[in-house]
């Protein structure tokens, strides 16, 4: 059973991660045929809403669904199965469809309300885009379920891959409908791309002798009432990390042309490390950690804890500093061609640079908000998450005058970092452990090796500077070897025990 649980793990971190690759070469497809403009503002304005939506509608629906139907499948008892699923189909297919008409029918107010500085048309353009977009509020709702019911039989590859069929959707969309019809080209692409997502998990669910009739006494089933009441306050806490995507597009709408779209674009570039690193940590953990509380191993929970934000720390904070001393060129080798100049480049990396000093503190946040669910507190991440919001309002109107749009990046790393320390102290009181030494020297070999590698990247790009196809991979492999080196000469006991088991291994 372990092992199946491994395997569905490394599984769904090894799609998850084409997925993000794939979201990655979209930008770059945007970026190509766009830049950072009017234009992609105005996208990234509209897609601010159906994205909140495909970020916590599933989740929360899968929250509510899957306990309910496992039940049924533990007794045996399929007609109730099909009952449940039927109702769910029923209500989700009538909601969201209620929700995107009231969507497009309030578009005009909501893309005003969230880019408020915006020219009559640029906003124009948005709402158009956003008209285009409204649909795919209905395709998330039946993603969200018809990947809840397949997960409930431990069918995970199908709802994984759906996001790898978005990208090529879009991606697509860029190709054959943007020369044609412009932005508006790319928002049908990224409608069609949920629509794609949901029609694919389709033939898995029917498969399954489940059935799309509908129940038109979906309200009177007797597990309707009592999933809502659960459903709302879980939509509400994962609604709530998910604010500052639109309060982010509100502070650089008032900005001038291409914040909006270099934030974007900067955040894209910093979560491409944190999808393959923090995913290949946070998947195969909680499964763990929710096992060693059951079980009561208080000991094993605190070690496993101190080990998983001790890795996340080797790891993410020499990216962090390669970040700080690559970015430009990264950006430049990724993105900067077609429409995308040499100052979209700079602006973006204006975004990075600040995106980046936040890397280990959402990441941090992240491991520890699993740890609170694994304990099942579900309230305090939900109070941090609102601790993190008005933090990060007030850092970002902090540092707005001092580096424009960077200044929104800054507030949401600091906001991330404080968010992260408060979980911590939190966890560390209430389960009353004492941190071990050992951690802290962690924290200060990792660091000072991350400093040495970051100065001799600098002094070597200053003797050293070839074409950005050369200079980026050549030095992010001289900073990796120089990270490790320094590591061993700081006796790192974590780079040991890594290396033994790699070399265990072969």
């Amino acid at each position: 059973m372990a092992h199946t649980l491994l395997k569905s793990a490394m599984m769904i971190v090894a799609v998850t991660m084409i997925g993000r690759l794939l979201g990655f070469v979209r930008n770059i497809f945007i970026t190509k045929e766009f830049g950072a403009s009017v234009e992609t503002d105005a996208y990234f304005i509209a897609l601010a809403i159906p994205m909140t939506f495909f970020l916590v509608v599933p989740g929360a629906i899968s929250a509510v669904f899957i306990p309910r139907m496992k039940g049924f499948m533990g007794k045996g008892q399929r007609s109730e199965q099909q009952s449940l699923f039927r109702a769910m189909w029923t209500m989700v297919f009538v909601i969201f469809l209620l929700i995107a008409l009231l969507f497009y029918w309030q578009g005009e107010r909501v893309i005003s309300l969230l880019a408020p500085g915006f020219s009559d048309q640029a906003l124009e353009l948005a709402i158009q885009l956003f008209n285009w977009m409204v649909p795919s509020l209905w395709f998330i709702g039946i993603i969200g379920l018809f990947s809840s019911v397949l997960n409930a039989h431990h069918h995970f590859f199908i709802p994984t891959f759906g996001t790898v069929v978005n990208s090529l959707i879009v991606i697509a969309s860029i190709i054959w409908l943007t020369p044609y019809l412009g932005i508006e080209g790319l928002a049908l692409g990224t409608m069609l791309g949920f629509a794609g997502y949901a029609l694919l998990l389709v033939a898995p669910v029917l498969k399954r002798s489940y059935s799309l009739s509908v129940d038109p006494h979906f309200y009177r089933h007797p597990e309707i009432k009592g999933m809502g009441e659960r459903f709302v306050p879980i939509l509400i806490g994962a609604g709530i990390t998910q604010l500052t995507v639109f309060i982010d597009r509100f502070l650089a709408s008032q900005m001038e042309a291409g914040r909006i779209s270099a934030l974007n674009y900067g955040f894209t570039v910093m979560q491409l490390p944190m999808a393959v690193f923090v995913g290949a940590f946070t998947v195969p953990l909680f499964p763990l950690l929710s096992e060693y509380v059951k079980q009561g191993e208080w000991r094993r929970l605190q070690t496993t804890v101190e080990k998983g934000i001790g890795l996340l720390w080797l790891v993410l904070i020499p990216t962090t500093g390669g970040l700080l001393v690559l970015g430009n060129e990264l950006i430049q080798l990724l993105f900067q061609r077609g429409e995308f100049s040499a100052e979209d480049t700079v602006l973006t990396n204006g975004a990075l640079l600040f995106y980046s000093i936040g890397m280990f503190g959402l990441a941090g946040r992240d491991l520890l908000t699993r740890v609170y669910y694994a304990l099942e507190d579900t309230k305090t991440p939900v109070m941090i998450g609102i601790i993190n919001i008005f933090l990060y309002i007030g850092g970002s109107l902090l540092f707005i005058p001092y580096f424009e749009h960077g200044g929104i990046a800054l507030g949401a790393s600091l906001a991330a970092i404080f968010s992260m320390i408060f979980l911590w102290v939190i966890l560390i009181k209430r389960q009353k452990w004492k941190i071990h030494k050992s951690l802290g020297f962690l924290f200060i070999r990792g660091g000072v090796a991350a400093a040495g590698m970051g100065g001799v990247l600098v002094y070597l790009k200053s003797i050293w500077y070839p074409s950005v196809l050369i200079l980026v991979p050549s030095y992010i492999v001289i900073g990796a070897v120089l990270y490790v080196l320094f590591l061993w000469i700081l006796k790192e006991p974590m780079l040991f025990e890594m290396l033994g088991r790699i070399f265990r291994r072969k």
